[in-house]
């Protein structure tokens, strides 16, 4: 059922998609917004490298969100794993050519590396010299947002990934948190009725035309 319901935007769904997203801050060409939440596990009795930056063990879960908050993928890995090596070895990566067309791009925070399909943030010491680059940021920034809004609405709807998952092996962990994924998308798309904003408690004109290179990307829209 997982692949049913989370699964990225096929070509006919694009445009909605780019729409949605530059309506919300004038960012264009943009398809997804990605970034990663952790969720605590029960101490493995291998902990090692189970254990994440906020000293607990978790597992860290990636994921692709497009404008009404449906997950389109998910990545789950261990908690020691940073957002950039989640992505590197994500299977979307490795495939995502056949999922972003060219001159099209997903948004990430700083955490990741600006890449051909990636727009990141400036340095915040660069936008402070440079109004472009604020405004880009600012826009950025605001339809970005959508993909921690979509892990908070998550969490707050399934609040056992608030808590700590006491499952013993990673592929139980897994099912749970696709399972939620999956009911979430469920419920979003039968408009539920929960609000459309969140937060994740562990985060606290045409569209011009945009080069394929990132960083000519990045310029070309902070220039809009």
């Amino acid at each position: 059922m997982a692949k049913s319901m989370i699964f990225m935007p096929p070509a006919e769904e694009l445009a909605a998609v780019e729409d949605g997203f530059y309506a919300t801050a004038g960012f264009p060409d943009t398809i997804g917004a990605v970034d990663g939440t952790l969720v605590r596990i029960a101490r493995p009795h291998d902990f090692e490298g189970w254990y994440s930056r906020n000293n607990f063990p978790a597992v860290n879960v990636q994921a692709i969100v497009e404008l009404r908050g449906l997950f389109r993928s998910i990545s789950i890995q261990s908690g020691s794993n940073n957002d950039q090596s989640l992505w590197n070895g994500s299977g979307v990566k490795k495939r995502i050519s056949s999922y972003v067309p060219p001159g099209k791009h997903l948004l990430a925070d700083a955490g990741y590396k600006i890449w051909g399909h990636m727009l990141t943030p400036f340095p915040e010491a660069d936008a402070m010299q440079d109004p472009r680059k604020r405004r880009y940021n600012k826009a950025h920034s605001r339809t970005r947002i959508v993909v921690e809004c979509a892990f908070g609405r998550l969490k707050n709807r399934f609040r056992v990934l608030l808590g700590k998952l006491e499952q013993k092996t990673s592929d139980r962990i897994c099912k749970v948190i696709l399972g939620c994924a999956v009911l979430h998308n469920m419920l979003t798309l039968m408009r539920d009725g929960l609000p459309i904003h969140g937060e994740d408690p562990l985060l606290q004109d045409a569209p011009a035309q945009v080069s394929e290179d990132p960083v000519e990307r990045e310029q070309a829209v902070c220039h809009q």
